[in-house]
């Protein structure tokens, strides 16, 4: 299922897309006179709007990775480099120029934050306030607030990476090509960067009972003698999937299901198992090197995948998670069961 979204474009370079999609001004819907500053301020808007349409668009078709996903493979981040980042992030800069009547030209704010896929890096998106598209978008980009941004890599030094944007904004839901906004879960919601809980998932709605009912987290010390096959099979069964894959050193995934439903829309999931051999919180160095069984993971043909773990998963892990199914082009929603979720799965179908 491909899934679609929409961006709010707080601030737009309109000459650095139109490079980018290798379009001129006479690509694009503007009115070829204008006599007072309201059609001049109209022009723009329309301007504005068909450049982030085509951008949308660019971004749907082009494998553009996500900085998470570059950072998992171990890739060099290379000047003039493009990625994608959706994340929190905190502002700085533009309060000092919020009461100007004009701009002075080496204007420059900034959109940062200190990312934790693997070894803490620092990233920094340098942007003029002349290309903010609206009065709203002054307050969006001030403080701490999540957004999505489009940038090239200008340097990457000591830990810190420097980038500037070609568009930051917000998702908001998707529209399909009639025009009319899609239903969850035929849309990706970024409010929680795609991620499902366990209980939204129809096949394990009756853990909700068990949430409701206990006084205390499960233990989790009980998944000590459990290995990792008679976790997998207790979930095919939970799934009625009658066979179970063996494992093998090239496989992307342990279980792939079709009997998955969110909402009661079945969708196709993938399943990561990691078995109790090491019962600690897991880290992104328990997913292969550089976290690569993520990256195998995301790869399968599957619209939900879910990692699944007989300890808590660690920040860094959801983390990379989040940054590979925030993805424009390959959008995907998932889902971690981590050991307190798993005794409460197999509690409420009488796996345990």
């Amino acid at each position: 299922m491909k899934y679609r979204t929409s961006i709010t474009a707080w601030y737009l370079n309109m000459n650095r897309i139109c490079q980018l999609l290798r379009r001129g001004e006479t690509d694009l819907p503007l009115r070829p006179h204008r006599t007072t500053l309201t059609d001049e301020s109209l022009e723009r808007d329309r301007a504005q709007a068909a450049v982030k349409q085509l951008l949308e668009e660019w971004l749907h078709c082009n494998s553009i990775p996500s900085l998470g996903s570059l950072l998992a493979k171990n890739e060099r981040i290379a000047e003039g480099s493009l990625f994608t980042i959706y994340h929190d992030f905190y502002g700085k800069g533009l309060t000092k120029y919020a009461n100007l009547e004009m701009l002075p030209r080496d204007a420059l704010a900034e959109i940062h934050n200190t990312l934790k896929y693997g070894p803490p890096m620092k990233l920094r998106i340098l942007y003029s306030p002349a290309n903010l598209t609206c009065a709203t978008a002054w307050w969006r980009l001030m403080g701490h607030t999540r957004l999505f941004a489009l940038c090239y890599a200008e340097s990457y030094r000591n830990g810190e990476l420097i980038a500037h944007p070609y568009v930051i904004g917000d998702f908001h839901n998707g529209i399909d090509h009639n025009g009319i906004e899609l239903e969850a879960p035929d849309q990706w919601f970024g409010n929680n960067y795609g991620e499902i809980p366990p209980a939204e998932i129809d096949q394990f709605s009756q853990i909700q009972k068990i949430y409701q009912t206990e006084s205390h987290a499960p233990k989790i010390n009980i998944l000590k003698d459990i290995s990792e096959l008679q976790i997998k099979q207790s979930f095919a069964a939970i799934l009625h999937e009658t066979e179970v894959p063996k494992d093998w050193g090239g496989e992307k995934s342990d279980l792939f299901s079709s009997n998955i439903s969110i909402n009661s829309k079945h969708v196709s999931a993938a399943f990561l198992f990691k078995g109790p051999s090491k019962f600690l919180p897991m880290q992104i160095t328990h997913l292969g090197k550089n976290g690569d069984q993520i990256d195998r993971l995301f790869s399968e043909p599957a619209d939900l995948l879910v990692l699944q773990h007989c300890h808590k998963v660690t920040t860094p892990v959801r983390s990379m998670m989040r940054a590979y199914a925030a993805q424009v082009h390959n959008l995907k929603y998932f889902c971690i069961i981590d050991g307190y979720d798993t005794v409460r799965i197999l509690t409420a179908y009488d796996r345990i």
